[in-house]
């Protein structure tokens, strides 16, 4: 995988800690092999945290190598740093427990003084990190198309393509709720005889309501549905 483009900040230090963690992966999957032998098999707890250890690294690369491949937009910066702060603490939760619960004492020492000596840095993605994230994705942008190349577009009628244009007419609505707001209306009829909205801005604010309820509607089910072992509900 290639590295950043000089000059682009902030990219670099998750280079250096993905290599860290791919070489602490490494010495405490030889150590345990080493020490455990066959029996690591039956140690179903510390090959599942291998285990999450190996998927946590294979996805960061991806997401790296995605970001450099796609030419290190600096406007993709939030959705890199989220996937990879959320990453990294989920992969030392990983490191963590593999070295607590480690059968083999010497090898959980080892670990942890050659590739831990500091500890381990679990803080996560920030809040403010999260909402930079649905600001992107909340809106059209070219993040957001770059997210999604590939994906089914559903056809007419289908759950991927009604919340696909109810995204777009929620944008499109987004305006005239705002001179609705700013007017201090909440009736879409008062609206249109105060002349705030005109007769297609209206039909326009309907269609996008109507398709945002279509798009949260769920099923209802009695719980005598759902079980048979509910008790009927009293009307």
């Amino acid at each position: 995988m290639t590295a950043p483009a000089p000059g682009v900040e902030g990219i670099d230090p998750h280079f250096k800690t993905l290599a860290r963690y791919a070489s602490a992966f490494a010495l405490l999957s030889d150590l345990s092999l080493l020490s455990l032998g066959g029996s690591l098999k039956f140690r179903e707890m510390l090959s599942a945290r291998l285990g999450d250890i190996l998927s946590e690294l294979y996805l960061l690369s991806a997401v790296l190598k995605r970001w450099v491949d796609e030419g290190s937009h600096r406007e993709d910066l939030p959705l890199v740093e989220y996937s990879m702060a959320a990453g990294e603490a989920r992969m030392a939760n990983a490191f963590a427990g593999a070295l607590r619960n480690h059968p083999a004492r010497w090898v959980a020492g080892s670990v942890r003084v050659v590739a831990f000596p500091f500890g381990f840095e679990r803080d996560g993605p920030a809040d403010e990190l999260a909402k930079a994230c649905a600001d992107i994705l909340l809106k059209p942008s070219p993040q957001r198309d770059r997210l999604t190349p590939g994906i089914y577009p559903g056809v007419e009628g289908d759950a991927v393509a009604v919340l696909e244009r109810a995204f777009v007419v929620a944008q499109e609505a987004t305006p005239l709720r705002r001179k609705m707001r700013e007017a201090k209306i909440d009736d879409i009829e008062v609206a249109v005889m105060r002349g705030v909205l005109s007769a297609e801005e209206k039909d326009r604010l309907l269609n996008a309501e109507a398709l945002l309820e279509q798009v949260i509607a769920v099923d209802d089910f009695s719980p005598t549905e759902l079980s048979s072992l509910a008790k009927p509900r009293a009307d």
